[in-house]
């Protein structure tokens, strides 16, 4: 697995506040082993704002957290802006600049409680945390094409209609059929730039009714149609041979140049053992070529080793560009619960 020298600092915004007073914004970095931090540039919508204040406050020890929180207060705002996303990017010597992104107001009337849950507890904050994953390593600009493979209820949907211009598109497709509808009259109703699409393949934990395998899907998009993929947390639920072709449509449907952020459980080289038992939920299972958190129904979780991981991206013709290890390695805070891998379709064809 391709190490990542220079990492980019793990983080997240947890409170936007705007009043006549001003804008005050709450977030936390990751404890920085190396590297000062030297302040943070804001913008709101396309706007660049003016930092009046700032402060963090490091972990309290080395036995507690290990998180630094931050406050930043903008006195100066345009409360009539014409859109409400923030971005913030912390100014770290040595370390990559990472956007992190936050919203003062909610464009979406949220699913159910029972989806929201089906997919994450803190369903918005991740919405956000995927964001700036899609940005500042996959690379996505506001007028960029975004697919979402298994875009599930939507949810890096709540983020990315603020960030996304009109020029913007964005697609999605999922085997949950329930999901799509809710997300057509939902979403696509007030955004018609996003599109949403049912495949009806069979997955042994959201539609098992089904009889057509995935590995017979061909997605349902030209060759190069897309700047930019997001896989997160889809792979989690999908045996070995379905990565792989889903791998091979990825390659497929990215322009040259384009990148593909998958989240995903990896285990790694000298370290299985531990990693099979780092997540609560033990994968242990040996299933067709991965490691899976239950015998009797595999695709409730599953587990890749690292080097077959990397062997199979190549086999589709892209490049692994980073690694990052997920918060369930027990190592720190990581970029996202699970590993982030971050793909790359070559610009020149292999020879």
């Amino acid at each position: 697995m391709i190490p990542n020298s220079q990492p980019p600092a793990a983080g997240a915004l947890t409170a936007l506040a705007g009043d006549p007073g001003g804008l005050r914004v709450d977030g936390w970095l990751a404890a920085l082993a190396s590297g000062e931090l030297e302040g943070f540039d804001v913008s709101l919508g396309t706007l660049k704002l003016k930092v009046h204040e700032w402060r963090s406050r490091p972990p309290k020890s080395a036995a507690g957290s290990d998180r630094s929180n931050f406050r930043i207060i903008v006195r100066d705002w345009p409360r009539s802006a014409d859109s409400a996303l923030v971005t913030v990017i912390p100014r770290i010597a040595g370390r990559v600049k990472r956007p992190l992104f936050g919203a003062l107001e909610r464009r979406l009337r949220l699913p159910p409680k029972s989806d929201r849950e089906a997919v994450a507890m803190d369903f918005l904050p991740k919405a956000f945390r995927s964001l700036d994953l899609l940005v500042g390593l996959g690379r996505l600009r506001r007028d960029g094409r975004v697919l979402d493979v298994g875009c599930g209820v939507g949810r890096i949907t709540y983020a990315l209609t603020h960030y996304l211009s009109a020029r913007g598109r964005y697609e999605g497709f999922d085997a949950a059929l329930r999901w799509i509808d809710w997300n057509q009259h939902t979403i696509s109703a007030r955004f018609p730039n996003f599109r949403f699409r049912f495949v009806d393949v069979r997955n042994g934990v959201y539609n098992r009714r089904s009889s057509t395998n995935a590995t017979q899907l061909q997605f349902p998009y030209d060759d190069g149609t897309f700047d930019t993929a997001l896989v997160e947390s889809v792979f989690q639920h999908t045996r070995v041979p379905v990565v792989r072709h889903y791998l091979d449509e990825i390659g497929r449907v990215l322009r040259p140049g384009g990148r593909c952020v998958v989240t995903s459980f990896l285990l790694r080289r000298g370290r299985r053992s531990a990693d099979q038992r780092a997540d609560r939920q033990n994968f242990i299972h040996p299933i067709g070529g991965a490691w899976s958190a239950s015998s009797q129904i595999p695709e409730i979780g599953m587990a890749f080793e690292a080097a077959q991981f990397e062997n199979w991206v190549s086999d589709a013709g892209l490049e692994l560009v980073e690694f990052h290890r997920g918060d369930w390695h027990r190592e720190g805070p990581g970029l996202a619960y699970q590993d982030v891998i971050v793909l790359e379709k070559p610009a020149r064809r292999r020879r």
